[in-house]
């Protein structure tokens, strides 16, 4: 994930790993200004850390770091802060739906005279199809395998449809219903929980979860 570089609390660091070196925003550092962040829950601290690491004087600013790290005197907070998750996970129901947004923004963009590859996701996203499922054939081995194909035949459109933003969009994966649930992705490890990104020469580390 890029940081937009005002970095006010200088929490921002270097990892040596091997040959390559990588920027990350530090808590601890942060807490040296802020004050004591040991008792925030894990969600606020990810929130925290997404500011550090993304503040630019508007929409993520030290005022929000700071009332993050107020938190736990009240327990509560009527502040609002800006999120910008380091990828998204959908399925089916609502990510088909959001592919089939950007593809009528890139046609508009090709009528206004624009270049479709524009019109991108801002963060890495993985959609599952994971609620594909009809039972045609039951009670033999070969049953998974027969259903998945009457299911491509059935559905041969939409799956059209799915290949084409497979390899048209850049921050985007479509996998197939009879690769797994979403929830199974995550615990068979295909999702990666540490993502990194290029900033003008540098690279910045971003952990999930």
């Amino acid at each position: 994930m890029t940081s937009v570089g005002k970095d006010s609390l200088k929490t921002q660091r270097t990892l040596a790993v091997g040959n390559r070196n990588y920027e990350y925003f530090s808590l601890p550092v942060a807490e040296q200004k802020l004050g004591d962040i040991s008792r925030l829950p894990i969600s606020l601290k990810i929130l925290l850390e997404n500011i550090l690491r993304l503040e630019d004087g508007r929409a993520y600013t030290v005022e929000h770091a700071q009332a993050i790290a107020g938190w736990p005197k009240k327990r509560t907070s009527t502040q609002e802060v800006a999120f910008r998750p380091a990828r998204i996970l959908m399925q089916d129901f609502t990510g088909v739906p959001a592919i089939v947004d950007l593809a009528a923004m890139r046609d508009g963009i090709v009528r206004l005279g624009g270049k479709p590859e524009t019109i991108n996701p801002l963060v890495p996203v993985d959609l599952v199809i994971d609620h594909s499922v009809t039972v045609d054939f039951y009670a033999r081995n070969d049953a998974l395998f027969k259903n998945v194909d009457v299911e491509f035949v059935r559905n041969d459109e939409r799956y059209a449809f799915l290949r084409w933003e497979r390899s048209d969009r850049h921050r985007s994966r479509g996998n197939a219903f009879s690769c797994g649930l979403r929830r199974g992705w995550g615990e068979a490890g295909k999702l990666r929980s540490l993502y990194s990104r290029m900033d003008g020469k540098r690279k910045r580390l971003r952990e999930v979860g």
